[in-house]
């Protein structure tokens, strides 16, 4: 993956709601390019579905704002992203892992735009290895829910015996 990769990030994110239809999440990130640790970023995020769109809004906070806030959070994702272009299209790679850096779910996405319901193509490596395709506002992946190490091993389970998994 890392061939394939333009860049890298290691992932902590944590929510500061319980409530699932409205997400506030703040992360830190650490990017690579290659082996070479570019620096961190922390972002706080708030994302609502209204009607149907999903507005987004992130914005920067300051490293002693991550830290204060990281033991509200509940829902603690750890991941690491490969970010891969194909075509042009920005593919997410993403390994969930344990807090000791082992996976336990793997799961690739891209961004699509507004009205836009499936990508121009899913790059081969992704759809050799693909169980699933998710529509479009499926929340059963979200980072979210897939922090959840029971819930995603089930989902896995699901997707290996061919029973679809729909949580909307």
């Amino acid at each position: 993956m890392d061939k394939l990769a333009n860049h890298t990030l290691v992932i902590t994110q944590g929510y500061l709601n319980k409530d699932h239809d409205m997400a506030m999440r703040i992360r830190s990130s650490r990017l690579f390019l290659g082996s070479v640790n570019q620096g961190m970023k922390f972002m706080f995020a708030f994302k609502k579905k209204v009607e149907k769109r999903l507005i987004e809004i992130e914005s920067p906070v300051e490293r002693n704002d991550f830290y204060d806030l990281w033991p509200s959070t509940i829902d603690r994702v750890f991941k690491t992203r490969f970010v891969i272009l194909n075509e042009k299209e920005i593919w997410e790679v993403d390994f969930f892992e344990e807090s000791n850096h082992d996976s336990y779910f793997c799961m690739a996405e891209v961004e699509l735009p507004e009205g836009q319901l499936s990508p121009v193509s899913i790059p081969s490596f992704i759809s050799d290895n693909l169980l699933y395709e998710v529509p479009v506002g499926n929340a059963g992946f979200s980072s979210r829910e897939l922090s959840n190490h029971d819930y995603a091993e089930l989902t896995l389970k699901r997707l290996e015996n061919g029973k679809i998994c729909s949580k909307k």
